[in-house]
This record gives C-alpha cells, sequence and structure tokens, in this order.
C-alpha cells in the first residue's frame, strides 16, 4: 500500500482475523482442536449473563478467542503428554500466557486485549501464573475468561483423561470459588449452561 494510505478494518474484519489465529492454535494438538472457540462461547454467555456493554462482550470474544496464542510456542510432546508434567515442562506451560500478552501487545490497539487474554490463568489469590496477580487487579473481562477456561479444559478431552460430566465439572469448580474463581463469573456460567 502508499505510505499515505491508511486502511481501516472493520470491527468484523478484526473478529475473521482473531477467529483465524484461534483455528491455527487449535490445531496445534488433536486435544485443543475446538478450546478457543468453546471457551469463547462460555465466556460470551458468561459477559451477556452479567449484562455488560456490547463493547465490554466484544472485547472478551476477542481476547477469549486469543488466549492461548503463546501455546504455539510449546511443544506437541508437552501439550499431548499422557503422564503428568515434570517441573521443566510445567514452567513452559506457564510461560504461554505472557507469550500470549507479549504478542498481543505488539498491536497499537490490543493493549487492553493483551492484558485481558494474558491473565487467563490468574486468580483471586495470587495462585495462578504467570504474574501472580490477585483480586482486584484482575479485570472483569479477565476474570470471566478465567472461569471460561477452567470449563473447557474439565469438559474437553486432554491425553490423560476424558472430558469429564458436567456434575462433575461444577463440584471441581465449585471448589475454587471464591478463593480462586470470580463467584459472580461462576453463577453467571451456571445460569448460561
Amino acid at each position: 500500500l502508499a505510505p499515505e494510505q491508511v486502511n481501516q478494518l472493520e470491527a468484523s474484519d478484526i473478529d475473521l482475523i482473531c477467529e483465524a489465529f484461534a483455528d491455527v492454535v487449535d490445531a496445534k494438538s488433536s486435544f485443543t482442536y475446538r478450546h478457543s472457540m468453546g471457551v469463547t462461547e462460555a465466556a460470551v454467555a458468561i459477559a451477556c449473563q452479567l449484562n455488560l456493554s456490547s463493547d465490554r462482550v466484544r472485547l472478551v470474544h476477542r481476547a477469549a478467542l486469543l488466549h492461548d496464542l503463546g501455546k504455539l510456542s510449546v511443544p506437541n510432546s508437552i501439550l499431548d503428554k499422557q503422564g503428568k508434567l515434570d517441573a521443566a515442562e510445567w514452567q513452559i506451560v506457564q510461560q504461554h500466557p505472557r507469550l500470549t500478552r507479549e504478542i498481543l501487545s505488539r498491536i497499537r490497539r490490543f493493549d487492553q486485549l493483551a492484558l485481558i487474554a494474558g491473565a487467563h490463568h490468574e486468580k483471586l489469590d495470587g495462585s495462578g501464573y504467570p504474574d501472580h496477580r490477585m483480586g482486584s487487579s484482575l479485570p472483569l473481562e479477565a476474570r470471566i475468561i478465567a472461569v471460561a477456561d477452567v470449563y473447557g479444559a474439565l469438559t474437553e478431552d486432554r491425553p490423560y483423561r476424558a472430558g469429564l460430566p458436567l456434575d462433575q465439572v461444577v463440584e471441581i469448580m465449585s471448589k475454587d470459588i471464591p478463593t480462586k474463581l470470580d463467584a459472580d463469573c461462576y453463577e453467571a456460567l451456571l445460569r448460561s449452561l
């Protein structure tokens, strides 16, 4: 393009780009072939249950689609491992949210999206990763995606176990309310189910 020309993408074009990147990330492993879209559907349902504005729902939608972008750096030998991860492997996995944030923050208009997507493994009590952020330092949108991501991870097949039934997922997730996961987001997830 000529340097003097500035082309603005439409919101729907940005959404399509986010979906395309989510498809690339999910194609990395047969166990995550639909993970980003599943997390996105759950996160948007939560956001709608919480009556977020359409702009904030769109932000949740995009951040959820791109939340695992950093997993492209995680070797498949780790992602598809059937047994327990060793300390070195776990350390590699724990870097993917930071990498997601770093990649997305390179796009000028994605600063807020980068922060939210990069915080999807943070927990309210500071026990999450990669930055051990706590409570009020976590935007609501990040809390929404954290709940949706846990829900997705528990309901999907993994190399080491089959997806869990809903009653078992609810039992497991309820143990992390309100210390690790946001209670309002969790209740919104249950209502959306």
